[in-house]
């Protein structure tokens, strides 16, 4: 199945009394119209909290990840070969709306440092670092028995984008990298 962005209201605590903004269903309105309701969480005075809204349907998003190259024998270390596979990811998105979007994409990939196009933002962070995803998203390689060797190699990158897409225009994301395996 295809990714379905999520519309989200980015909410920033800076409100002059220093309170917290508790946990609490919220309802967006606008005009004295119903847009949508969420669960806003714990904000701390100066904080900021996503608010989900939606799903983003007037959103297209096309999404492929291929494998490039396979080098077989790549490295040798402690008396065994590595091949290294290269893999090019490519997303395509389309704004179906009748006004600009600004999106925040985010791609976790596996292996070495990616590089990536469109002024993507890089990072290479530990498996257990809550920015390669929510504690609501089922991250299975939270729980997977990664080799012994594993880390000697690969890492885990966050690629993000934030761009805009105008009405009814198209965009494509890039980005590339390789991981070693045994």
């Amino acid at each position: 199945s295809r990714p379905v962005p999520t519309q989200i209201l980015r909410i920033i605590n800076d409100n002059d009394g220093g309170y917290p903004i508790t946990t609490a269903p919220a309802l967006i309105l606008s005009g004295g119209s119903t847009l949508a309701q969420g669960m806003l969480t714990f904000t701390a005075p100066g904080g900021a909290s996503d608010l989900e809204v939606g799903k983003g349907v007037e959103i297209a998003v096309d999404v492929r990840e291929i494998e490039e190259e396979r080098e077989l024998k790549a490295v040798r270390w402690n008396n065994y070969d590595y091949a290294r596979a290269r893999i090019g990811f490519i997303g395509e998105l389309t704004n179906r709306k009748d006004k600009p979007v600004r999106m925040e994409i985010v791609k976790v990939a596996f292996g070495e440092r990616p590089e990536a196009g469109q002024g993507a933002q890089i990072e290479m962070l530990s498996p257990y670092d809550p920015r390669l995803g929510s504690e609501d998203d089922w991250n299975w390689w939270h729980g997977y028995s990664w080799p012994w060797w594993w880390s000697r190699f690969n890492g885990m990158a966050r690629i993000s984008w934030d761009i805009t897409i105008e009405p009814g225009q198209s965009m494509e994301i890039d980005a590339n990298w390789g991981y070693f395996w045994r």
